[in-house]
């Protein structure tokens, strides 16, 4: 998604769930991971 010079934005499902400009820094790999739904098995 295009943004400002610097920005740095993770969506999940249209959901922001983390912000550089809001956090000052580069989001953990946990912490954007956490924020991403498990699959569930589709029911038959």
């Amino acid at each position: 998604m295009p943004g400002k010079v610097g920005q740095f934005d993770v969506e999940v499902d249209g959901k922001l769930v983390f912000s550089k400009a809001t956090a000052g820094r580069f989001p953990e790999h946990a912490e954007v991971l956490s924020q991403i739904p498990k699959e569930q098995p589709a029911q038959r």
